[in-house]
């Protein structure tokens, strides 16, 4: 077994050509005849007993798929001795093909293989980048507009069967097509004061109730375009009727609301609720800006760094996203293949979706890594210790005993060496960065009309264009006349 050939596919990729003969490869050829005669059935052998010289003059040594099986349990079972013709280990893992097989004449056959080396990431400027941090403080409006929600969620819509219609009833109504039943279709209506003329005509009506030629009109934003913003004239039977039970926002309900609260969560006011809801937006709100800025300034990093990495590195990646997506759907009752057909996926596109996502996030790890080396944001022994003390503490333990456990557990102390590194390696970017405050609904109505103006500008354009193939048309009917 020796190299016969070697080639820098790329600085993170080196190829071998190793060449093996017959008398090393004559093991995995053994066992590749054996996994043949398990599928195959021979007159005169009992299945998985066919003599391997016979199996030989029906599948030739050198002819699929007798190498490639062949080849996957020689490196099965000489890796080791492989890796040690490489110049480098491998960083990931090896993929290898049959290059050639000429084991019938020469007794040689030819491996090539695949071997990943070491990320390379030469960064660019990672000190005073500039990136956007958006501030918005919760308003009023966001704040009714969260209790709107909540009251939402526990408005109850319950059938009305004994009693007219009435105030904030939803009424379902058909109207009737006296020469054809078959044409009748039927229409809602909300009982809200917002068309007075509506609401005169269906109070006081039940199930069943009908009446002729009715005059009921349509708002601007009513479900059904063809009737939105109309008024017409029909015949009409009450079909059904639901009563909304919107409950009323006083501190009754909320103290209701909150009654199974932990006592340190508990609301008793609507002003506490306000105060409470308040508070909360404006963290949850803080925290997704600090995030949309950290994940800025590591983008800018990588967009100013050249890294480059093996292909392999990425697939474990995909793999356990994969596993984590299913078992995220499991929980869900769905299986993978249903929200496929739901989505109308296939295979290789949730593939290459969970790809270019997991290549992203490759890339910002290696560009942060690079930095940490770099300047040297490893933890020490100081701030590991005080980051365990304060573990420790939350979960009522002693230093000591928590430390030791730690120490025993590897998994715990590179979750906790990670959490000081990552804290560390933010902390630097940002000390580093050129930070620009940007208010986000500024933010948000300057970009709305600039998309409102490239839109406007489109359809302009669209405009004269259209313009000009008619004057060629015109142009080009007077030249023919």
């Amino acid at each position: 077994m020796k190299v016969i050939n070697t080639e820098q596919v790329n600085a993170c990729l080196t190829a071998y050509e190793v060449e093996i003969e017959k008398s090393e490869f004559d093991k995995a050829l053994s066992a590749a005849y054996r996994e043949i005669s398990k599928e195959i059935r021979l007159d005169g052998f009992r299945k998985g007993k066919a003599p391997r010289a016979l199996l030989e003059k029906i599948y030739n040594v050198d002819q699929d798929p007798v190498p490639g099986m062949a080849a996957e349990h020689f490196v099965k079972d000489n890796f080791d001795a492989l890796k040690a013709l490489f110049d480098k280990e491998p960083y990931a893992q090896v993929s290898y093909d049959v290059e050639s097989s000429d084991i019938a004449s020469s007794g040689i056959i030819t491996i090539k293989f695949n071997v990943p080396g070491e990320p390379v990431v030469s960064l660019g400027e990672y000190k005073g980048i500039e990136a956007d941090r958006f501030v918005k403080t919760v308003s009023d409006e966001d704040v009714q507009s969260e209790i709107d929600n909540m009251v939402a969620r526990q408005t109850k819509v319950e059938p009305v069967l004994d009693r007219p219609v009435g105030d904030d009833d939803t009424v379902f109504v058909e109207f009737l097509n006296k020469e054809d039943e078959t044409k009748n279709s039927t229409e809602s209506f909300v009982i809200d004061g917002k068309i007075p003329a509506n609401d005169e005509i269906l109070k006081g009506m039940e199930i069943g109730d009908t009446k002729d030629g009715v005059s009921l009109s349509f708002d601007e934003g009513y479900y059904n375009k063809e009737l939105a913003g109309t008024t017409g004239t029909f015949d009409i039977r009450i079909k059904t009727v639901y009563h909304t039970n919107k409950p009323e926002v006083t501190d009754e309900w909320v103290a209701e609301s909150f009654k199974d609260a932990p006592d340190d969560h508990k609301v008793e006011t609507v002003e506490q609720l306000r105060e409470t809801m308040r508070e909360n937006m404006q963290k949850q709100l803080d925290n997704e800006f600090e995030n949309m800025f950290q994940t800025a300034l590591i983008d800018k990093v990588v967009e100013n760094a050249s890294i480059e990495f093996p292909e392999a590195m990425l697939e474990p990646r995909i793999e356990n996203r994969f596993r984590g997506f299913a078992d995220y759907l499991k929980q869900q009752n769905m299986k993978v293949e249903d929200y496929m057909k739901m989505y109308q996926l296939t295979p290789e596109m949730m593939y290459e979706e969970f790809k270019k996502t997991e290549e992203v996030n490759l890339r910002r790890s290696l560009a942060a890594g690079k930095i940490i080396e770099e300047e040297k944001l490893d933890p020490t022994e100081e701030e590991i210790d005080a980051a365990v003390a304060k573990k420790a503490e939350e979960r009522k333990s002693t230093f000591e005993a928590f430390k030791e456990m730690c120490d025993k557990n590897e998994y715990m102390m590179n979750l906790i060496k990670d959490e000081i590194v990552n804290k560390k390696f933010m902390d630097f970017l940002k000390d580093n960065a050129k930070i620009n405050e940007k208010d986000w609904d500024k933010y948000q109505a300057d970009k709305a009309a600039e998309e409102a103006a490239l839109a406007a500008a489109q359809r302009e354009a669209e405009k004269k264009a259209e313009e000009k193939t008619e004057e060629k048309a015109e142009e080009s009917g007077e030249n023919e006349a």
